[in-house]
């Protein structure tokens, strides 16, 4: 059991082609069983009924879905496990078995079952946004999620992709840290001030200029 008040380390995980179990098969675990899709998990589901969107998902093989109810120990046999039934008996039997096999545990709507928490997300192509309560109030994450979703569009995406050309120009112009902190800092300050709601993606010119000016400080330094 753990404390929903204990602080948590947040990670990102790379799941793909990664097993991972659900447990449960209603809405709430659709949702969870899309979110692992979309990092290329290898998604097991086991319940006895299913929604009519795993179903299909079942059926043209994007995941296995084992028709029947949760047998333990098996969640020994995945990396992760996440339990979405809404029975608090069937949940706490999952969740002793991964905590039996050293596996991080998820349990929807009962924080004091989980190893781990789940964030609400905005996925702006690099760039991952992520909000998360401690587990007694997630539907501030949710909420606060979708107003980030309103605020930080497609130009995001594009902001965040030139800011990684620019870092590796950055990096391959061989200047010292303190010089390319001061143009890791100017990036922001020129493309995003901190009075301004969204980001402006400055074109290849600009920031290419930034470095040469940069480069040319360094050598006369």
């Amino acid at each position: 059991m753990t404390s929903a008040s204990t602080p948590t380390y947040p990670v990102h995980l790379h799941l793909e082609g990664v097993p991972v179990l659900v447990v449960g098969a209603g809405k709430v675990a659709r949702r969870k069983v899309e979110g692992l899709l979309v990092v290329g998990a290898r998604v097991t589901v086991v319940a006895p009924e299913a929604v009519p969107e795993l179903r299909r998902l079942a059926a043209s093989r994007r995941i296995v879905w084992q028709e029947r109810p949760y047998r333990s120990p098996e969640a020994r046999d995945y990396r992760l496990v996440f339990v979405a039934t809404g029975v608090r008996a069937v949940a706490e039997e999952v969740a002793r078995d991964a905590a039996a096999a050293g596996l991080f545990c998820n349990v929807a709507d009962v924080p004091d079952l989980c190893s781990f928490y789940l964030p609400a997300v905005v996925r702006r192509e690099a760039l991952t946004l992520t909000v998360i309560s401690d587990g007694r109030a997630p539907f501030l994450s949710r909420r606060l999620r979708e107003r980030l979703e309103r605020q930080y569009g497609p130009e995001l995406a594009a902001w965040a992709a030139v800011a990684a050309d620019f870092r590796a120009a950055v990096r391959g112009a061989a200047l010292g840290p303190e010089a390319s902190e001061a143009l890791f800092d100017r990036y922001l300050q020129e493309t995003w001030p901190e009075d301004t709601a969204s980001p402006r993606v400055p074109d290849e010119t600009t920031w290419r200029g930034w470095i040469a000016a940069a480069g040319t400080e360094d050598a006369t330094s």
